[in-house]
C-alpha cells in the first residue's frame, strides 16, 4: 500500500494519484524512485504533495507555518523544491551576524540591525525583528522591548476618550 503524504489515505501499489484527495503519489525509495521522505510528518513530503496537487500557495503557507520563514523565503524554497526535488536547508544566523547586530543595537540603530540580520540569515522580516529583539534583551540592550500592539493602542484611545469626556464635562458645568 502507498500512503498519501497529504491525506494519509492507503492506495494500492502503482497508483499515480491518491484515490481520496487526488494528490500525486510518489514511489517508495525501494522502487528506485526519488528518495524523498514523503511521510505525513516530512516537510519535504508534505510540501511536495501540495505542489504535486497544484496547490502551490498552500505549499508556501505550510512552509511558512512550519519554519517561520518569510513569504519570499518560503516562495523561493517551494520553487527550489520544484526545480531540484528537495527543500533547501534554511540559513541560520552566525555568531558574526550576532556581533554585528549587537554593534548596531549598541549604537541605537535597531532598524539597521534588523536589516542586517535579514541580509545575513535570509529570514523574513517578522522573524528577524523577533530575533534582534531577543538578542537585545539577552544582552541588556535597548531595542529588546516588544511593541504595545493593539492592546496598547486601545488603552491609549480609551485614555484619550476619557480625557476628552472629562474636558467636555468640565466645560459644560
Amino acid at each position: 500500500m502507498i500512503r498519501c503524504p497529504f491525506c494519509d489515505h492507503k492506495n494500492p501499489p502503482g497508483t499515480a494519484r491518491c484515490g481520496e484527495c487526488q494528490a500525486e503519489l510518489f514511489a517508495s525509495p525501494s522502487d528506485n524512485a526519488e528518495s524523498i521522505d514523503t511521510s505525513p510528518q516530512s516537510l519535504d513530503g508534505r510540501v511536495k504533495a501540495l505542489v504535486g496537487a497544484g496547490q502551490k500557495i498552500e505549499a508556501i503557507k505550510l512552509y511558512r507555518d512550519l519554519t517561520g520563514a518569510g513569504l519570499k523565503e518560503a516562495k523561493d524554497a517551494v520553487e527550489a523544491l520544484e526545480r531540484e526535488g528537495s527543500l533547501p536547508t534554511p540559513r541560520k544566523a552566525s555568531s558574526g551576524a550576532d556581533a554585528d547586530v549587537l554593534d548596531l543595537l549598541r549604537a541605537g540603530q535597531k532598524i539597521r540591525a534588523i536589516k542586517l540580520y535579514r541580509d545575513k540569515t535570509g529570514v523574513g522580516l517578522a522573524e528577524a525583528k523577533n530575533a534582534v529583539e531577543e538578542l537585545a534583551r539577552a544582552n541588556g540592550l535597548p531595542g529588546g522591548e516588544q511593541s504595545a500592539g493593539c492592546g496598547g493602542a486601545a488603552a491609549l484611545m480609551l485614555a484619550l476618550v476619557v480625557g476628552a469626556l472629562g474636558y467636555l464635562v468640565a466645560r459644560l458645568a
